[in-house]
């Protein structure tokens, strides 16, 4: 992985949907980043949390050859798989390998 495409992404600007889970915590989910999903326990917290489940899910689509979205695509192009739910189960197995940030099937609600 070349550090200035990791860079290049990382310089992006994603839309991220945040929403207040019912327990109380933060939810920031990226959308063009299927399965890109994280939680803080505050609102301040939330945006570097972000930032970070950012960075694991594009650095394990670029280890892996998955090609990544740029903003204002869908997420269309992330993963090729029939369903929604293959998609998902693909993006938390690869989230979860580089992140210690929790990466669930929430989706956004509204």
């Amino acid at each position: 992985m070349k550090k200035e495409e990791l860079e290049h992404y990382m310089n992006l600007n994603y839309a991220i949907v945040i929403r207040e889970s019912p327990d109380g915590e933060y939810v920031a989910e990226i959308p063009e980043l299927p399965g890109c999903i994280t939680q803080a326990g505050s609102f301040a917290e939330l945006q570097e949390m972000a930032n970070d489940a950012k960075r694991s899910w594009i650095e394990a689509a670029l280890e892996r050859g998955i090609k990544i979205p740029e903003p204002g695509t869908g997420g269309k192009s992330a993963l090729n798989y029939e369903d929604q739910d293959s998609r998902r189960v693909q993006a938390k197995a690869a989230f979860r390998r580089d992140s210690g940030n929790k990466c669930t099937g929430i989706r956004k609600q509204g």
